[in-house]
C-alpha cells in the first residue's frame, strides 16, 4: 500500500474505510476464506438452511437475488451482481440468467449457479502490485468462464 499505510499489507484489509472500522464493514466487498464462502454459498443455494439450521428465510433470499429494476436495465439485484446484458460480466460467458455473485475490490469474487446447485469462488489480490491494476475484470471473466466449463463436465 503506497497510498495510505505505506507498507506491504498481509492479513490486513486493503479497503481504507474498512481498515478504519477495524476491518469490519458492510460496504467493502468480500473478505473471508474459500471454506467459509463455500459454506455461505451452499446455505444460499439450500434456501437458507445449513446443516439443518435455518439462517435465512427462503423468501428473503429470493427477494435479494431477483432483479427488481429491469426497466432501468440494471444488472444488479438488491444484494448481488448478475451476468451482464452487455456481455462484460465478471461471471464470464456461460453463467445462466439465474446466476448471481458478489465482487470485492481486491479481485475476490464468487458466483452461485442455482440451476446447477453449484458455486465458484475466486480469491485474488489485484492490489498487491498497486491500485492501478485494471486487468482484474478480464481475468475474472476468463477464470469464471473456465470454471463454468469445468463445472459442466
Amino acid at each position: 500500500d503506497s497510498y495510505f499505510r505505506n507498507k506491504l499489507l498481509k492479513g490486513i484489509v486493503h479497503d481504507e474505510n474498512a481498515f478504519l472500522m477495524d476491518g469490519i464493514s458492510g460496504h467493502a466487498g468480500l473478505f473471508s476464506t474459500a471454506n467459509d464462502i463455500g459454506r455461505y454459498s451452499k446455505m444460499i443455494l439450500d434456501d437458507g438452511l445449513w446443516c439443518g439450521t435455518r439462517y435465512m428465510k427462503s423468501s428473503v433470499i429470493k427477494h435479494f437475488t431477483t432483479k427488481h429494476n429491469k426497466d432501468i436495465n440494471s444488472d444488479r439485484t438488491i444484494g448481488w451482481d448478475t451476468p451482464s446484458m452487455n456481455g462484460r460480466s465478471s461471471a464470464g460467458d456461460y453463467f445462466s440468467d439465474g446466476s448471481f455473485g458478489h465482487l470485492g475490490f481486491t479481485g475476490t469474487a464468487f458466483w452461485l449457479l442455482p440451476d446447477k446447485n453449484q458455486y465458484a469462488i475466486l480469491l485474488t489480490n489485484r492490489v498487491i502490485s498497486g491500485r492501478r491494476s485494471f486487468w482484474i475484470s478480464d481475468f475474472r471473466k476468463h477464470v469464471f468462464s473456465l470454471m463454468n466449463k469445468l463445472l459442466s463436465l
